[in-house]
């Protein structure tokens, strides 16, 4: 199974998920998901984003569980990812700003 990430603005929930129903994705599971992201100073653009080559920091809650992320920012590509689980959110937004990013 390769999992795809789609972000975007949507006016209707419920049309939304029936158009990607019906492009023959299926439902495994529904999941609570929160996200703090980070990046370094040095690695932004003028308007905060990553730049390509550049890293970011991310908590990540899911269902309770934590984890911290550190990511290549590779556009089209798959960069590297190294991801470990933490204790506690607030733990791991500590740790990426002690290490500069914002």
């Amino acid at each position: 199974m390769i999992e795809v990430e789609i972000k975007a603005r949507i006016k209707d929930i419920e049309e939304a998920k029936k158009k990607v129903l019906a492009s023959g994705a299926q439902f495994i599971e529904k999941e609570e998901q929160m996200d703090a992201v980070f990046g370094h100073p040095s690695m932004l653009d003028e308007n905060k984003m990553v730049v390509e080559g550049g890293y970011m920091g991310r908590v990540r809650q899911v269902n309770g569980k934590v984890k911290l992320t550190f990511k290549e920012i590779v556009r089209g590509k798959s960069g590297t990812e190294i991801e470990a689980e933490i204790g506690t959110v607030d733990l791991g937004k500590k740790f990426l700003m002690r290490l500069g990013f914002e």
